[in-house]
């Protein structure tokens, strides 16, 4: 009599391996579409703090900035875009800067187009897409953002 709660365990665990094979791929599928990039209104935001990522082997946020939403409230984020370090200089803490936020809202905002003069080395989509997805891309000026970075779904 003993043995009876052995094959019931050992159906459950195999019953959760499967539902976590079955799960975890539509969850993580490569095509889904990331949230859109609200581009009906630019926010002027704030640079709060500016973060050393240059020891870093990753794409890493590296400005946090502070705007008022369309319904007035304060949100405090950091950028999706991962500044060179040759521009960094010029996101001191009170700087204005113009960006577009997700819809709906994530813990990412990503500049204008009026700034694709600043260079960037990266991108940092946490929060953004389930699971987060950052990377290097080549430096230099522009946004990865008008298009779809490579590697970030098809």
């Amino acid at each position: 009599m003993t043995w009876m709660p052995w094959p019931a365990a050992l159906l459950s665990a195999l019953f959760v391996i499967l539902m976590l094979l079955v799960i975890w791929p539509a969850i993580r599928h490569p095509n889904r579409q990331p949230p859109l990039i609200d581009r009906n209104r630019a926010y002027p935001a704030t640079v709060v703090r500016v973060y050393d990522t240059s020891l870093s082997d990753s794409a890493e946020a590296n400005v946090k900035v502070e705007y008022v939403d369309a319904d007035g409230t304060t949100q405090q984020t950091y950028l999706a875009d991962v500044i060179d370090d040759s521009w960094l200089d010029r996101f001191t803490p009170g700087s204005i800067w113009q960006i577009y936020p997700y819809s709906p809202a994530t813990t990412r905002v990503v500049l204008t187009g009026a700034h694709n003069d600043v260079w960037r080395c990266g991108y940092n989509l946490d929060g953004v897409y389930m699971g987060g997805m950052s990377g290097p891309i080549d430096v230099g000026p522009g946004s990865p953002f008008p298009y779809r970075p490579r590697g970030y779904g098809s």
